[in-house]
């Protein structure tokens, strides 16, 4: 599975200021998996929004 965060950019080895946004992001994309197993979805507006939602908990539509 890919997920796109945009505005992150993380040079080998650095510690600039891009760190602490990427660390931000990684953080907030971990809460987000988090909220997914304990709330799963159960809806969703489209198909394609119950196709992600079902590839993403690991479940048929």
């Amino acid at each position: 599975m890919l997920l796109a965060t945009p505005n992150v950019a993380v040079a080998a080895g650095g510690t600039g200021p891009g760190d602490t946004e990427a660390e931000r992001a990684v953080s907030g994309l971990l809460e987000a998996v988090d909220q997914l197993r304990t709330h799963p979805i159960a809806g969703a507006e489209s198909v394609d929004g119950a196709q992600t939602a079902a590839r993403m908990q690991d479940h048929r539509v």
